[in-house]
């Protein structure tokens, strides 16, 4: 992968409980939970590198474990959000690390090489959009996550295809 001339940082937010995962996440971030191998976050890492001149990661719960895994890396920049006030509230921790050019993304999804090809789209708003891994059943568009009625939270039924 090439080096972008321009200077671009990533912040990646793994600060969350990740809550609907327990019990999976009563010791471990989410974003730290193995897929394929490797912790989630791992495969972000993997594809910035090279792309970004420096990542940081907005840590927040259990987050002497992104110090034991990435504290002595050069690359990568730790910052804390030390009250879990939102997904804003924690991108807002790393603002005295990054410039104009960053790319924030969520530490528990994976995107894959999709990310080089957005970051060589250049400065402005961006999105990225994947399609639904093979073996991998996704909630259809729109239902991702529970809604609330009546006190209790339902969550959409999984279809298959």
């Amino acid at each position: 992968m090439e080096v972008l001339a321009r200077s671009v940082k990533a912040v990646i937010l793994c600060a969350g409980k990740g809550t609907r995962m327990r019990p999976l996440t009563d010791d471990t971030p989410k974003p730290l939970l193995p897929v394929a191998g490797k912790p989630i976050v791992e495969h972000n890492i993997e594809v910035l590198r090279g792309l970004v001149d420096e990542i940081v990661i907005v840590s927040g719960y259990r987050r002497e474990q992104f110090y034991a895994r990435y504290g002595n890396d050069q690359d990568i920049t730790i910052v804390e959000q030390r009250e879990p006030k939102g997904t804003a509230h924690a991108a807002l921790q790393a603002q005295d690390v990054v410039g104009d050019d960053l790319l924030i993304l969520n530490g528990d999804d994976i995107y894959g090489e999709g990310l080089q090809t957005m970051l060589e789209r250049g400065r402005g708003g961006a999105g990225l959009q994947s399609g639904e891994p093979d073996g991998i059943r996704c909630f259809p568009e729109g239902r991702r996550t529970g809604h609330r009625r009546g006190g209790e939270t339902r969550r959409p039924p999984i279809r298959d295809g």
